[in-house]
């Protein structure tokens, strides 16, 4: 119970953390500390019954390799933060897998506090929305509703998926503001998911019919949307650095920033040059932060050996859930549980090529989360099975 409630605490601090913004409190970032206390907190859950999977060795040694090649600057503030982003991933995880694997009918009250969080961020934005417009800044940043929207509508898309007929309420709702927060990256997987979500599950002449409706619907509202003068801006207008075929995308400043990275990272591509290198390259070159590519983010820092070790941890994950969902003899919410973890998972992959949710504490929770009570059923379900099943 005491390591259910901190893990339920930590999902509140998720809430706290995109309405901190640049707030600071005795001279240091209140995001900074949120990330600090999340990671001691799932600490703490974790330790109260440690159990840890095998599957999270890759993330584990990812992890370890990190903080070794860092030991040169880890008095900058970006390194620290950055390192503090990496364990809580892997924290998390574990205190869910944890918690979970004592009191797997938990999980129901996780998945409604993660969705009632992101309800109560999505009405705050429309809030601002309202008063200044799309891409609105005011309280939440456009690009952080973006990406948990976006997280909050694969969550949804899951349930509907499995018969939850009421989400679909909250996952067009949470889809229009991923359209409202002008956020390409966000919007676009977000319509991929609901393209998804919306396909039949069995194949007749009635599900073949179902499916042009879909497909016609859906592709009249993705021309629509684009051709809409906010969205239309951000994709076709500014810095057309990208063409694809005759179309010139906007990439925002971004090819810049990848070119100077790359750059960088071929002067040390094996072990890289230190967690939070990146950012202070950018920083001197062009006066911002993030290189909005966490596969280049990971490879500058931390070489060839850093970003395979994290890729295989995170194809590993999603292998098993997989396999877990593929595997589960339970109903409609044991299956769910998977579901969520795996498109949870590839959500987070997708977005980190134009992103940087690998540094951000409420993009890496709710995954995280979801994959640690995903994991957590095959101690109940799977001990007995034959081990050639499943072999990772």
């Amino acid at each position: 119970m005491r390591a259910t409630s901190i893990l339920f605490s930590v999902v509140a601090l998720a809430l706290v953390y995109p309405l901190s913004g640049g707030l600071s409190l005795y001279g240091a970032k209140l995001t900074s500390m949120i990330s600090v206390l999340a990671c001691v907190s799932l600490f703490l859950a974790w330790a109260y019954r440690p159990r840890f999977s095998n599957l999270l060795v890759p993330l584990l040694l990812f992890d370890v390799f990190a903080l070794i090649r860092s030991i040169p600057t880890i008095e900058d503030p970006y390194t620290i933060q950055n390192l503090f982003a990496y364990s809580l991933f892997l924290l998390a995880i574990s205190s869910s897998y944890s918690v979970f694997s004592e009191s797997a009918s938990r999980v129901r009250q996780l998945m409604l506090l993660i969705m009632i969080s992101h309800a109560i961020l999505g009405c705050i934005y429309t809030f601002t929305i309202i008063i200044d417009g799309p891409g609105s800044n005011l309280i939440i940043g456009s690009r952080t509703m973006g990406i948990i929207s976006a997280s909050a509508l694969s969550l949804h898309a899951s349930r509907y998926r499995f018969g939850a007929k009421i989400d679909l309420l909250p996952m067009l709702f949470h889809y229009l503001i991923t359209l409202s927060s002008l956020s390409r990256t966000a919007f676009v997987w977000s319509s991929l998911v609901i393209f998804y979500t919306l396909l039949p599950k069995r194949p007749n002449i009635t599900s073949f019919v179902k499916l042009l409706i879909v497909i016609v619907l859906w592709t009249s509202f993705l021309g629509i949307s684009i051709t809409w003068d906010p969205l239309h801006e951000r994709f076709f207008s500014g810095d057309l650095s990208l063409q694809v075929g005759q179309i010139q995308i906007n990439t925002m400043g971004r090819i810049a920033f990848w070119t100077v990275i790359i750059q960088s990272y071929n002067e040390s591509p094996l072990i890289g040059k230190g967690v939070g290198s990146s950012q202070r390259i950018l920083v001197e070159s062009f006066g911002i932060e993030h290189p909005h590519n966490d596969y280049l983010r990971l490879l500058h820092d931390t070489g060839a050996i850093g970003l395979s070790l994290w890729i295989f941890g995170k194809l590993l994950l999603l292998n098993r859930a997989i396999r877990l969902y593929k595997l589960e003899p339970g109903g409609y919410f044991l299956r769910f549980t998977h579901l969520s973890a795996i498109i949870s998972i590839l959500c987070f992959l997708f977005i980190a090529f134009t992103d940087n949710v690998v540094v951000y504490p409420y993009a890496i929770l709710v995954p995280a989360l979801l994959i640690g009570a995903s994991l957590a059923r095959m101690n109940n379900e799977y001990s007995q099975r034959p081990r050639k099943q499943m072999p990772f």
